[in-house]
């Protein structure tokens, strides 16, 4: 692996994302640790804190995943960079949804609202912010909720969303019909 120097930041992000798309988080946690960022701008030090946060939620490391999605997305607010802090904030959606916090709700909604903002509307954020909102409804026992919220995503989907992410979507919406008895529907 080549050095990355001061001057290229945005080959170092690159990298780092492509590791962490891989599944190779504990690499790229070790890879931005060995990466000086003296000299990088607050944005590029904001967008490699954004994808070491989420190997280290992928590693199991909560705690610290969230320290560094909050550090980016100060400075995303900052900058009043939209895209990335909706996409911050759908990870930290994300990330309630994990640890069930009581505010996982709120936070989803944030995270879709911010998303919608965008123009045009991000087709894959969206549906990644409705899926936390559909989870965050289910853990909330708010059924009704959380179907309405998967429905949505499947339809924003469309043809071009992936099958993983869409089984578990029908998975969850199957749940959610089961727990308030519309049996035919779930089936269906």
């Amino acid at each position: 692996m080549k050095p990355i120097t001061n001057a290229q930041p945005q080959a170092a992000v690159s990298e780092v994302a492509a590791m962490c798309e891989a599944g190779r988080f504990e690499e790229a946690i070790a890879r931005a640790e060995a990466i000086v960022q003296d000299g990088w701008s607050p944005d590029d030090v904001a967008q490699m804190r954004f994808h070491v946060s989420l190997a280290n939620v992928q590693l199991g490391n909560m705690v610290r995943g969230a320290e560094l999605l909050a550090q980016a997305r100060a400075r995303f607010e900052a900058a009043n960079n939209a895209s990335m802090l909706a996409e911050t904030m759908a990870a930290e959606a994300s990330l309630a949804v994990l640890q069930q916090r009581p505010d996982a709700i709120d936070v989803a909604a944030r995270a879709l609202a911010a998303c919608r903002g965008l123009r045009p509307i991000p087709t894959e954020l969206e549906v990644k912010a409705l899926g936390c909102l559909a989870a965050a409804n289910l853990n909330a026992g708010r059924w009704e909720n959380a179907i309405q919220a998967c429905e949505e995503a499947i339809e924003r989907a469309g043809p071009v969303f992936d099958m993983r992410r869409q089984a578990k979507l029908f998975n969850d919406a199957w749940i959610d019909d089961q727990e308030l008895g519309q049996l035919d529907k779930a089936t269906h």
